[in-house]
């Protein structure tokens, strides 16, 4: 296989979209984030003009509407920053709730390591739904 310029654009294409696929399952990001949205837009540009080497529909379709939705998703993300420089309370209980079960999530960890009792557990469980709320 000749290794062309369409085939390097598509893999760097290709190579930002499961990054940003890779950080969002790490917890690293957010759905909404702007750099996620971004990554999956220009990814999804990459890949789409790499189909001029070597078209293909079914590749050139699943590419045109992960453009269109990551586009979708930072016009939403415009929208709200354009509206005010402070997120709305939606926006911010969802922050809360994500950064809540992130949280939770190393709680339960450390207590399945015996770092510390359930009382502690669930003393600290309930503070972080208390500060999120």
């Amino acid at each position: 296989m000749d290794y062309q310029w369409h085939d390097f654009i598509g893999s760097l294409g290709v190579a930002m979209i499961v990054t940003a696929y890779y950080l969002l399952q790490t917890d690293r990001t957010t759905s909404r984030a702007i750099a996620y949205l971004s990554a999956n837009a220009v990814g999804a540009c990459l890949v789409l003009i790499s189909l001029f080497g070597e078209f293909n529909l079914s590749a050139f379709l699943v590419e045109f509407f992960w453009l269109i939705i990551s586009l979708y998703g930072l016009a939403q993300q415009n929208k709200f920053s354009a509206g005010s420089l402070a997120p709305d309370s939606k926006q911010l209980t969802e922050v809360r709730l994500h950064q809540s079960s992130r949280i939770q999530r190393r709680l339960v960890q450390r207590s399945q390591l015996g770092s510390f009792n359930h009382e502690h557990l669930i003393a600290n469980i309930r503070l972080v739904q208390i500060q999120g709320a």
